[in-house]
């Protein structure tokens, strides 16, 4: 019997033992716990801003954790998904994307991360780069051809007709045999995107007949802008001032003005011989005449070209009435065509008074039909 005694004493000790250890592990685990990477919690940053200047997008928000690693940025341009383009430290609340195009549209996010977590994300900002610079001056092409190639402070004594490469080959003033048209001419726009250019036109009896003077010119034309240098007006007529000016687009909508110039058509040369299309085996026998019937008229230029309109021989503007001119160029060559006409220089006229603050030297002149002729 006490031997029995003893054994259950001893279970009951060894059961006490067991329970106290459990207990101490129980209150020790509870204790010092470590929490687990699925129980923190990252607070998401707030109030994302985006700021656009001289080509560059600043960002900022409010760090509301403080127990990130750092913040991931995200950006989505125009439809494109999101992207990653950066991450920041801990505690950082800017970034400053300098990866930026203008005219695009950008949508930018971002969010909190430590350890293998990610916050929520922070409100999404969308932001439009804008080009807010207007393109260069455009500068309109001043029509040497109609004062004799004399040049000027920029432009010094060129041979207009072969100085650049376009079709040059007409002086401006009356650039189309069809008609009495005027071709206002401009030099290549410095800016790559420019999109469109709107042409104004307007007279000297308009501006100074218009009730509203902001208003007085008038759009004749708008033009796609695909290193187009010219434009044609058709709808203009002789013996009347004419002001043109060009306004330049680019992609954003800015816009700047040209300068402005002045003209005044005269009456056409009228050839007489050699008839068009004719032919000669002799070009040195060849005088080139016409008549000239605007006394407005005073002085005259024979321009020859080839079939390829390159100019092959001009003679000095005369300002005699007898209008005959015996060739004196270098020598042609049998089965060559040649292309001749005679350019009109009139005299100048000055505006009586200022037009927008500006006084104005009006040039006047006008070009003949072309005619043909072959050596044979």
């Amino acid at each position: 019997m006490l031997f029995l005694n003893k054994i259950e004493e001893n279970i009951m000790k060894k059961a006490l033992i067991i329970t106290s250890i459990m207990m101490c592990t129980f209150i020790f685990t509870f204790c010092v716990k470590v929490p687990t990477s699925t129980e923190i919690e990252i607070i998401p940053p707030s109030n994302l801003t985006t700021t656009f200047s001289e080509n560059i997008v600043i960002l900022e928000w409010r760090d509301n954790s403080n127990n990130e690693e750092g913040f991931l940025i995200e950006r989505k341009v125009n439809w494109q998904n999101h992207e990653e383009i950066a991450t920041v430290g801990q505690n950082v609340t800017t970034y400053v994307d300098y990866n930026v195009q203008l005219n695009r549209t950008y949508l930018y996010r971002i969010y909190g991360f430590a350890q293998n977590l990610n916050s929520d994300y922070s409100n999404k900002v969308e932001i439009m780069v804008l080009d807010t610079i207007s393109p260069n001056k455009p500068q309109l092409v001043p029509h040497l051809g109609d004062i004799g190639d004399g040049g000027n402070s920029s432009i010094p004594g060129v041979n207009f007709y072969n100085t650049y490469n376009i079709d040059f080959e007409n002086n401006g003033i009356d650039a189309v045999m069809a008609g009495n048209w005027i071709k206002t001419q401009w030099f290549y726009l410095e800016d790559s995107d420019i999109d469109f250019l709107k042409i104004f036109r307007f007279s000297s009896q308009e501006y100074y007949n218009a009730i509203d003077t902001l208003n007085f010119a008038q759009i004749i034309a708008t033009v796609d802008y695909e290193d187009q240098i010219y434009y044609v007006d058709n709808t203009s007529t002789t013996n009347k001032n004419y002001f043109y000016f060009i306004e330049a687009f680019d992609n954003a909508g800015n816009s700047t003005l040209s300068d402005t110039v002045g003209y005044y058509l005269i009456d056409k040369p009228i050839l007489t011989s050699p008839s068009d299309n004719s032919s000669t085996d002799y070009i040195y026998s060849v005088a080139f005449e016409w008549q000239q019937n605007d006394d407005e008229a005073i002085q005259h230029r024979l321009l020859i070209f080839d079939e390829n309109r390159e100019l092959i021989w001009q003679n000095t503007p005369l300002d005699r009435q007898d209008f005959s001119v015996q060739y004196q160029g270098p020598p042609i060559e049998p089965g060559t065509i040649l292309i001749w006409r005679v350019d009109t220089f009139g005299i100048f006229y000055h505006t009586p008074s200022p037009i927008e603050g500006n006084n104005y030297t009006i040039l006047s002149g006008s070009e003949s039909v072309e005619h043909y002729i072959f050596i044979e």
